[in-house]
């Protein structure tokens, strides 16, 4: 029941990349107490990553299959982010587009939970989190060319689309729209990522899981004090 509620899958998230102890700590204990194995967490500062981070990180998601080819082409935190479809297809040998499509819908929440503080002075990673959460996923590439906050908006639609590598028009749109002032204004009803990434990591629970980590934990202690939610 509690991976067709997707309790695990979501605590495991949790373990991976919430910067909140708290928060971490009872989803490892829930786990546990499922019988589920509990990976290590990895730092978020991504982009310092050696290419044993990223091997381990592969582990982590069930891709392990490809960690020796990771290894020997010295992929590491810097060209993860970078890494491409066909250079999966081309390089790493994922000859399978469904294999792919797995991979790079892990690749994109590493890169919306990640850290980019060491690369990113102008803090655009947040910049993008307040337009949307999953808009942090851009940061890395936004970063790479050389783009700040200051100079977003001399930014065209055809260098986010070349040289930025974001394929949504849509999403596109929305960002040359804040970058202009003139763009979607967020309601009350958004959320957004603070630099601890707190509030994204409390929201990724939801209250199914919740209720699992209560369950589980008044079981093991045998008390209904022993957890405050």
């Amino acid at each position: 029941i509690f991976h067709e509620i997707g309790a695990i899958s979501g605590l495991k998230r949790l373990v991976s990349y919430s910067s909140n102890a708290t928060v971490s700590t009872l989803a490892k204990k829930a786990l546990e107490l499922m019988g589920e194995e509990v990976s290590k967490q990895l730092s978020l500062n991504v982009p310092n990553w050696k290419a044993a981070g990223v091997h381990t990180w592969l582990q982590q998601i069930g891709f392990s299959i490809y960690g020796e080819r990771f290894l020997g082409l010295q992929v590491d935190g810097d060209l993860l982010l970078l890494i491409t479809d066909s250079e999966l297809r081309e390089d790493v040998g994922m000859s399978s587009s469904i294999t792919r499509r797995r991979f790079l819908r892990e690749l994109k929440e590493l890169k919306t939970y990640a850290n980019y503080s060491s690369c990113d002075p102008s803090n655009l990673a947040d910049w993008l989190g307040s337009i949307d959460p999953g808009y942090r996923q851009y940061t890395y590439n936004l970063v790479h060319c050389g783009i700040e906050q200051a100079t977003l908006h001399s930014v065209t639609d055809e260098q986010l689309e070349l040289d930025c590598r974001i394929e949504t028009g849509f999403h596109r749109a929305r960002i040359l729209a804040a970058a202009q002032g003139t763009g979607y204004k967020q309601g009350s009803g958004d959320r957004k990522l603070n630099k601890t990434h707190n509030k994204e990591a409390h929201n990724a629970i939801t209250p199914s899981i919740f209720k699992s980590m209560s369950i589980l934990t008044l079981r093991q202690c045998g008390t209904h004090s022993a957890l405050t939610l």
